[in-house]
């Protein structure tokens, strides 16, 4: 367990290094100076490592903004068209009326793309670098990698009009995607990290299914998943080579996607019932559920709803998580971690 000071100290040693230069939301420093990034991203790297503090390595942010990244990558000379990814047809038109190399989202389900040419080079680059470090626990895919899949209406989610994030076209109908588009992209990912490190856990990173997931894949309706229809598709989202069932869960709230049926809110889950149901699935899956997101206090419940949780959000949450974990009547298997054991 770290101390107070120890998390002082980290956060003292690399906020100021990091910060959002490090491309979280502008990415453009790592294709206009990969030095001065990565000389950032170690320092970030050899603190956790001095106070011991191991790190899941989420390597994208937005999985679905990758497809616009693209052009950034070939005028940095990452990316050779016809060599390593073949533009995509017919040719795409940016905000300004001019032909560009960015592609919509629906490029993550083309193995032959510049997207997942992309994936395969940042994650190559990432992995080679940070495999021999002891902070390193596991590879993370992206954040919350299935939030805009299969969406009935996903004209409400095209992304907006943002030259700040980097933002190259018009939003478009190629912009909806599904899990299966998805799934190429995690392949990708996948394949990449377990040449270069086989023993390290990997994760998709994963958010909380949306309470109408299940219905959403397969009809395109907003009826509530059954028990069932949660285990499946908890376990379709965390396919192998993949080792953990991914969630992050916050505040009851939190449990309905924003842009879902607000008929839908009543029908969601609260934070208890739902994690029992998330580890009960899990081990029924095979693979254990990794809390990858959970609590921190201010994670969006206002004051005035906190009576609701009957104290401080976190105190609530990990009241419910400890109460799950001394239910649980034996541990879970660990046969799918078996490769994890170091040599």
């Amino acid at each position: 367990m770290l101390s107070r000071r120890a998390i002082e100290e980290i956060q003292s040693e690399t906020t100021q290094e990091a910060d959002q230069r490090l491309g979280v939301s502008h990415p453009e420093l790592y294709f206009e100076n990969r030095c001065e990034f990565f000389q950032r991203l170690d320092a970030v790297i050899q603190a956790a490592e001095a106070h011991g503090v191991g790190l899941l390595l989420t390597i994208f942010w937005h999985i679905d903004s990758i497809a616009e990244l693209v052009p950034h990558a070939v005028e940095s000379g990452l990316l050779v068209p016809g060599r390593d990814f073949t533009p995509y047809p017919p040719p795409v038109i940016d905000l300004d009326g001019n032909e560009t190399l960015a592609e919509p989202r629906s490029a993550l389900r083309d193995p032959h793309s510049g997207t997942i040419a992309l994936i395969h080079l940042i994650t190559r680059e990432f992995a080679t670098r940070y495999k021999g470090s002891p902070a390193a626990w596991a590879w993370e895919l992206s954040k919350e990698t299935h939030k805009l899949v299969d969406l009935p209406n996903p004209e409400v989610a095209k992304p907006k009009e943002d030259r700040h994030w980097g933002m190259e076209l018009q939003p478009g109908e190629a912009d909806a995607i599904s899990r299966e588009d998805v799934s190429v992209a995690k392949k990708a990912f996948a394949e990449t990290v377990q040449t270069l490190d086989p023993w390290r856990i990997l994760s998709t990173g994963d958010s909380r299914p949306r309470p109408a997931a299940w219905i959403n894949h397969h009809e395109r309706g907003w009826k509530p998943n059954t028990l069932d229809q949660l285990r499946r598709i908890l376990a379709l989202d965390n396919l192998p080579p993949f080792d953990v069932t991914g969630i992050h869960v916050y505040a009851k709230g939190d449990l309905c996607f924003p842009i879902e049926p607000a008929a839908l809110a009543p029908e969601a889950d609260p934070y208890e019932p739902f994690l029992r149901r998330a580890v009960e699935a899990a081990r029924r899956n095979g693979p254990p559920l990794l809390l990858g997101e959970w609590v921190a206090d201010g994670d969006g419940i206002k004051p005035q709803g906190q009576e609701i949780f009957q104290g401080t959000p976190t105190q609530y949450k990990l009241d419910a998580l400890v109460r799950v974990l001394e239910t649980l009547q034996e541990p879970h298997s660990n046969e799918s971690l078996e490769k994890h054991a170091y040599p």
